[in-house]
């Protein structure tokens, strides 16, 4: 794990054995559902981060445009990727493999189990 979240309660601790070495890794709480860092990969891709808490389901979805209706804003998602519930809290990283759209919005639900 490249960050260890600090700010959180630890929800538990992994010792993770890595050619020789062994590291301890710890998993914050995700606490309330929110997308850490969007950022470009590759030539065509785009990463997004985020926490999950243990049971419980994400899906990441992405919008390109919001128009205007006599109802306010209406728009159209598109599942990028569906993350089922897992018995533990993670970090996960969703890639949108479109990155040539000229606009992307991004969002996460969250779907307790």
């Amino acid at each position: 794990m490249k960050r260890v979240l600090s700010g959180r309660s630890v929800d538990r601790v992994v010792t993770v054995a890595t050619v020789g070495l062994a590291a301890a890794v710890v998993l914050a709480d995700a606490g309330v559902p929110h997308i850490d860092i969007v950022e470009p990969f590759l030539t065509n891709q785009v990463l997004i981060h985020f926490n999950t808490d243990a049971n419980r389901a994400y899906t990441v979805q992405r919008c390109t445009s919001f128009v205007p209706s006599s109802n306010g804003v209406t728009a159209v998602w598109s599942n990028i990727v569906h993350v089922p519930a897992q018995p533990f809290n993670d970090h996960f990283v969703a890639v949108d493999t479109n990155k040539t759209l000229p606009v992307r919005f991004y969002r996460l639900m969250v779907t307790p189990q």
